[in-house]
């Protein structure tokens, strides 16, 4: 790849080059040029970006791509494919596929795939064997193979001592326990946030008690062992209290929130629309704003997609039974920078995600890895199910206008445009 991006505006806050307007030139896989002004090379593609801005490349921590298993649902390409479109040049996947991701075999597997997509697929290894909860699995080995993470995904850990161990054996090569913050035996056959909406609705609710428990039994977990303790989709205003009590402790604990209960609250199930059936469930409303807020205070570390597609089956039955998850990565930057400037959508999406996890965020300068994503903050567009690159459609926003759009990733020696 030899591209010259004329007139672009630089949107990182790690870069002496932040809220310029440059060329960059890219050749190779790296930065080879920064200035107001450069002469195009023989050999190299121009591309006027005038109005458009370039950043780190995106992160998402929580996403699910199906493959191996359940391949109808989506898979490792057309997940990618929808990373891309959403501007993404990364994302950590759930461990969750048939067979569960517990050894090297199976890391090994999403790492092969990695280098043959413009957008770096890095597997999250499962905590214990087969997701059930009850043996620790195979982690340094996954580790070493380039497991990022560990855990059960949304396979609530119901055992303490599976989390303190798992806390304990990581700490000797650096890793990371994330932890689902659910208690599925208090929240029983519930589908929504427990509440007067629930109420109102009829329908089986689950207590915001039931993450919270877990947040604080595995903080003290955190706090005894001295592992790296990361806890995803943080959804209620209690929980974001503890952490960031804890985190005032000097604890080594990171946090994310998906963007789905940064923007919506349990009133959107009001029609019983399964599109919005989500786990952890949407709260109300001021569970929402206090996610905002610890985002902007720097408790809550980053923000993920929490990308979950579901066939039409799934999804097009009765409420109660109705699988939880909906789409998240194509639609994730608009929704985002409607609450949050341009600024703070690159910390949260790209440079912070990468930092709970141990990893360098990518720099805009000079011989730099090219790791970038380019974007138009004020292109309005309409998404539409056509449109959508998932294999799933289960997401209640198509028809909806949107503000700002992914232009192009580049990855490498890789980039791709739309």
């Amino acid at each position: 790849m030899k591209l010259l991006l004329r007139s672009v505006l630089i949107v990182d806050p790690q870069s002496p080059w932040n809220g310029n307007v440059v060329d960059i030139e890219l050749s190779n896989g790296k930065v080879t040029g920064i200035a107001k002004e450069i002469a195009l090379q023989k050999g190299f593609t121009e591309r006027d970006c005038k109005g458009l801005s370039l950043s780190p490349g995106w992160f998402d921590l929580n996403a699910d791509f199906a493959e191996p298993g359940e391949e109808w649902r989506e898979d490792l390409s057309t997940g990618a494919e929808a990373a891309a479109r959403g501007g993404f040049t990364g994302v950590l996947l759930s461990p969750l596929t048939q067979p569960v991701a517990d050894n090297k075999a199976s890391i090994e597997y999403f790492t092969r795939r990695s280098e043959q997509t413009v957008v770096e697929l890095i597997p999250k290894g499962a905590l214990t064997v087969g997701a059930k909860g009850e043996n620790l699995a195979e982690l340094f080995d996954m580790h070493q193979t380039g497991a990022l993470a560990f855990s059960d995904d949304t396979n609530a850990v119901t055992n303490p001592n599976i989390i303190k161990l798992g806390l304990l054996y990581t700490r000797d090569f650096d890793g990371t326990v994330i932890s689902f913050p659910h208690e599925p035996n208090i929240c029983g056959k519930g589908v929504m946030n427990e509440g007067v909406q629930s109420t109102y609705l009829g329908l089986k609710g689950m207590p915001k008690m039931a993450e919270e428990l877990v947040i604080e039994r595995d903080l003290k977990l955190a706090e005894y062992t001295g592992g790296k303790l990361h806890i995803r989709t943080v959804s209620t205003k209690n929980g974001v209290e503890l952490i960031k009590a804890a985190k005032a402790k000097g604890l080594n604990i990171t946090a994310d929130v998906s963007i789905a209960h940064l923007l919506f609250s349990d009133s959107e199930l009001k029609d019983y629309d399964t599109r919005w059936k989500i786990l952890p469930p949407l709260r109300e409303d001021e569970d929402r704003k206090a996610l905002v807020k610890g985002l902007k205070s720097g408790v809550i570390d980053a923000v993920s997609t929490d990308h979950k597609p579901q066939d039409i089956e799934s999804k097009k039955c009765e409420f109660d039974l109705a699988s939880f998850g909906m789409l998240g990565l194509e639609t994730a930057y608009p929704l985002l920078q409607s609450i949050f400037s341009s600024e703070e959508v690159v910390r949260f999406m790209a440079i912070q995600p990468r930092q709970a996890m141990g990893l360098e965020a990518p720099v805009i300068d000079m011989d730099q890895e090219v790791n970038f994503t380019l974007f138009d903050p004020n292109l309005k567009w309409t998404w539409t199910e056509q449109d959508a690159a998932s294999k799933s459609k289960n997401s209640p926003l198509f028809g909806r206008e949107f503000q700002g759009k992914s232009i192009g990733v580049l990855r490498g020696k890789h980039s791709v445009f739309f």
